[in-house]
C-alpha cells in the first residue's frame, strides 16, 4: 500500500472513532413539563352601560352589565371554571337576557347559564375534553336588566340614598379561591313623587346646625322596612312636641334642626357594621359604634351637621337585648324595629288625642328614642313635682320615666329640660360660639326652711351670660347631682338677678317621692355649658298637721369651720382639692390626700407616716353621727377605715371611734356610742386600697345629732 492510501485510511479511522465516541457520550434532553394557568393568568373587568358608574334617572332605565374575562396562552387544567355575577334583588333577571360570546361576538355554546337567588352563574364546559378554546381568548358576558316592576316606594327611597354596587368573581375550582372584577357603582336620582306631607318645625331651615341621624345595621341584621319614612315622621312630630313645651315655659317657640331632603324626609346615614349584633353590647358597644361611624364618615368624605348625633340600631324580631341604649356625651343610642311608627302610638304626645288606643305599642321603644335624644341635646334627668304628677295634662317628664310613657299617657318636657335646650347649638338661630370651656363658679349660700316653703339662695361668677338657674331636690343617697335616681328629682327654674339667685318653692311638691332629699343647683350659660354644685345635707319631708316641711339633723357649717392636714395636698383642679373642701358644703369639691408610700403630683408620703385631717368647728359641737361622703369617682380612691378623736384645746385628743369601717361606695354614717361635745375633730386614715390609686378622697364630712 502506498503512502498516500495509508494517509487516507488513517483519516477515515480518526473520523470513525470521533463519531463513535461522540454518539456514545451524548445525553438525552429532559422533557419540560407544561405550565398550567393560575388565577393570576386571568383578568376580569366589569362595566354597566359601558362605564364604571351609572346614574338611574327613570324606573324603566335599561342596565347592561358587561363582564370581560381575558385568558392568556397558558394551558387550563381547572375542573370547574366559573364566573358569578351577584345582583341586587331590586333588579329583574332572566336567562334570555344573558349572552356569552367570544372575541368575534360568536355565542359560546360551551357556557352554561344559571340564575339562583339573583346571582348569575356561568359555568364553562370542556370541548373535546379540553379547555383549549379559552387559551388566549376574551369572553364577554352581558346581562341586560332593569329595576323590577314591583319595586316599592320604600325601596325607591332606599335606592336613592344608598345606590347599588356590583362586582363579579371568577374561580377555577372552588368559590373560596377567586379573583374579583372592579366594583360597579350605581346611583339613583329617581323622584318617586312621594306624597309625604308630614311637616315638623316650620323654622327648621333657620337653625345653624342639625342633628346627625345614623342608622346602624349590624352584619347579621337587616334594615327594617320603611325605616326612613317611619323615623322621619317620628322626628318631625317630635319637633312639634318640643316647640309646644318651649313656648309653654316662656322660651322662643323652637325645637332642634333636622337635615331634610327635597321630599321633606330626614336625611339618614345608613352604615353597615363590621360585626354582628353581639359585637356591640350595651357595655362598650356605643364607643365601638362611634369608632366605626367616624371611620365611615372619613372614608366617604362626609361632614357631620353638628356634634350632636342620634344612632339607631336596627333590630329584627324584637331582639332588643344587650344593645347600646343610653346617652354618651352628645351622642345617644337607641333602636329601631319595624313597628316603631307614629301610627302605632296609643296617643298623640303633642295634644293627647288618641291614635291607636287599642293595639298600640306597649313597649318603651319610641319614648326611649326621645329620652336618649334629650341626653344628646345636653339634658340630664329630671322628674315631675307632686302637682305635676297629679295633673292629667302633665303627669310624667320626658327626661324622667317618660321613656315608658311617651305616646301612651301624658308626658311633658320639664322646664329644666327646656332651659337646657334653649342653649343647645342645634336649637339656635344665632351663629355664635358654643360649648367653649369657661371658668365659672356657683355657690349655695343658704337653704332656708320656713314652714311649708324652702328658699334656696346662692351666687355665681361667670365670664358670659347666665340664662337660667335650676334647683333640684334629689335623692339623698346620691353623691352627684342628677345621678341614676335623677329620674325622679324635683326641679325648679328661675332667672338670676345679677350674679345671685333666690328660688322659693313649696315643700309639698316633694311629695312626688318618698325618699330624703339633698339640694343641688345648676347654672346654665348661654354657650350651652353648665356648672353645678350640690350640698351634702339631708332634708327629710315631714307632715306637720297638714303642712309639709323639711327637717334636717345635719349640723350645718356656718362658714367658720377650718381644716388642717398632716401633709401637703397634690394639685387636683377638677375637684378643687384643698383642706376646706372637706367641709365646704359642696360635694363637687373634695379633699384628696396621698396614700402612705405613694407619690402623686409632686407630693410624697413615706409609708410609715400617718395621714390625718383635723376640723376646727370654731366652738364646741354636740354630735352623735359623723357622715362621710366619698368622691364616688373610683372605689379604690375611697378610704376603707378611719378613726376619730375629739379635743377642746387642739392639743390633747380623746378617742371617739377607732377603726370605723367604711363599706359603702358613696356615703357612710359613723354612729357613735353616745353623743360627744368637742370643738376639734381629728380623723386618721387607717386603711385603704394599696393595690391601685395614689390618693384617698372625701367629698364632704358632716355632723348630725340624731334624736331617738
Amino acid at each position: 500500500m502506498n503512502k498516500k492510501n495509508k494517509f487516507y485510511l488513517c483519516i477515515l479511522w480518526v473520523v470513525l472513532c470521533c463519531s463513535f465516541f461522540s454518539c456514545s457520550e451524548k445525553e438525552e434532553e429532559p422533557e419540560i413539563p407544561p405550565v398550567y394557568a393560575g388565577l393570576t393568568d386571568v383578568s376580569l373587568k366589569q362595566t354597566v352601560n359601558g362605564k364604571a358608574a351609572f346614574e338611574i334617572t327613570g324606573l324603566n332605565d335599561a342596565l347592561n352589565f358587561s363582564s370581560q374575562l381575558t385568558f392568556n396562552e397558558k394551558t387550563i387544567k381547572w375542573s370547574n371554571p366559573t364566573l358569578e355575577l351577584p345582583f341586587s334583588s331590586l333588579l329583574v333577571l332572566s336567562a334570555g337576557s344573558i349572552t356569552v360570546v367570544d372575541a368575534e361576538a360568536a355565542p359560546l355554546t360551551a357556557a352554561t347559564i344559571a340564575i339562583n337567588q339573583n346571582t348569575v352563574k356561568i359555568t364553562f364546559a370542556k370541548v373535546n375534553d379540553s379547555y383549549s378554546y379559552l387559551n388566549s381568548s376574551t369572553i364577554t358576558v352581558d346581562v341586560k336588566t332593569a329595576l323590577k316592576p314591583s319595586i316599592t316606594e320604600d325601596e325607591l327611597i332606599d335606592l336613592n340614598y344608598d345606590g347599588l354596587k356590583a362586582q363579579s368573581i371568577f374561580y377555577g375550582e372552588t368559590q373560596a379561591q377567586h379573583i374579583k372584577s372592579n366594583e360597579i357603582t350605581i346611583v339613583s336620582s329617581i323622584n318617586p313623587d312621594i306624597f309625604y306631607d308630614v311637616k315638623g318645625d316650620p323654622r327648621n331651615s333657620e337653625y345653624i346646625a342639625r342633628l346627625n341621624v345614623i342608622y346602624f345595621v349590624p352584619a347579621d341584621k337587616h334594615e327594617n322596612a320603611g325605616y326612613r319614612k317611619r323615623l322621619s315622621t317620628l322626628l318631625l312630630k317630635h319637633q312639634l312636641y318640643i316647640c309646644k313645651w318651649m313656648k309653654h315655659w316662656g322660651y322662643e317657640e323652637k325645637s332642634f334642626g333636622l337635615p331634610l331632603d327635597e321630599n321633606g324626609l330626614v336625611k339618614i346615614v345608613t352604615i353597615r357594621g363590621k360585626g354582628n349584633k353581639a359585637d356591640y353590647p350595651y357595655s362598650g358597644g356605643g364607643n365601638k359604634m362611634i369608632e366605626e361611624i367616624n371611620a365611615y364618615y372619613a372614608a366617604n368624605n362626609l361632614t357631620k351637621y353638628s356634634e350632636h348625633s342620634l344612632v339607631l340600631t336596627a333590630i329584627n324580631n324584637g331582639d332588643n337585648s344587650d344593645t347600646p341604649y343610653y346617652g354618651l356625651g352628645k351622642w345617644c343610642f337607641a333602636t329601631d324595629a319595624v313597628d316603631f311608627a307614629w301610627e302605632n302610638l296609643q296617643i298623640n304626645p303633642i295634644d293627647g288625642t288618641p291614635i291607636k288606643s287599642v293595639g298600640g305599642l306597649t313597649n318603651n321603644s319610641i319614648g326611649g328614642i326621645f329620652h336618649e335624644l334629650g341626653h344628646a341635646l345636653n339634658e340630664p334627668h329630671v322628674g315631675p313635682s307632686y302637682s305635676q304628677k297629679n295633673d292629667p295634662a302633665f303627669k310624667m317628664t320626658l327626661m324622667g320615666a317618660g321613656n315608658t310613657t311617651y305616646g301612651k299617657t301624658s308626658t311633658f318636657l320639664h322646664h329644666a329640660s327646656a332651659a337646657v335646650m334653649n342653649n343647645c347649638r342645634i336649637s339656635s338661630f344665632e351663629n355664635r360660639t358654643f360649648y367653649e370651656t369657661v371658668t365659672a363658679t356657683v355657690k349655695i349660700t343658704a337653704v332656708d326652711i320656713a314652714g311649708g316653703s324652702c328658699t334656696v339662695k346662692g351666687s355665681f361668677t361667670a365670664p358670659i351670660a347666665v340664662t337660667d338657674v335650676v334647683v333640684r331636690f334629689f335623692n339623698a343617697t346620691e353623691t352627684f347631682l342628677g345621678g341614676s335616681s335623677g329620674y325622679n328629682c324635683v326641679g325648679f327654674v328661675d332667672k338670676p338677678a345679677g350674679n345671685t339667685f333666690e328660688i322659693t318653692v313649696p315643700i309639698e311638691e316633694m311629695r312626688a317621692n318618698t325618699y330624703d332629699y339633698k339640694v343641688g343647683v345648676t347654672m346654665l350659660l348661654e354657650n350651652g355649658t353648665a356648672k353645678s354644685v350640690s350640698q351634702p345635707y339631708v332634708y327629710r319631708l315631714v307632715d306637720k298637721g297638714g303642712v309639709y316641711t323639711f327637717e334636717s339633723e345635719d349640723i350645718i357649717n356656718d362658714g367658720s369651720w377650718t381644716v388642717t392636714t398632716s401633709h401637703a395636698l397634690p394639685v387636683d383642679e377638677p375637684i378643687s382639692n384643698a383642706p376646706g373642701s372637706l367641709v365646704d358644703g359642696d360635694i363637687t369639691t373634695c379633699l384628696s390626700m396621698v396614700k402612705p408610700g405613694k407619690n402623686y403630683n409632686g407630693v410624697f408620703v413615706p409609708d410609715t407616716d400617718q395621714v390625718w385631717a383635723t376640723i376646727d368647728f370654731g366652738k364646741p359641737m354636740t354630735f352623735n353621727t359623723i357622715v362621710l361622703t366619698n368622691r364616688n369617682f373610683q372605689v379604690y380612691l375611697n378610704a376603707k377605715a378611719v378613726s376619730f378623736y375629739g379635743s377642746n384645746d387642739g392639743v390633747t385628743f380623746t378617742p371617739i371611734k377607732i377603726g370605723a369601717e367604711l363599706p359603702e361606695a358613696t356615703l357612710n354614717e359613723v354612729v357613735l356610742d353616745t353623743a360627744v361635745d368637742y370643738r376639734y375633730l381629728k380623723m386618721t386614715f387607717d386603711a385603704w386600697d394599696a393595690s391601685q390609686g395614689s390618693t384617698m378622697q372625701f367629698a364632704e364630712l358632716g355632723l348630725q345629732n340624731n334624736q331617738p
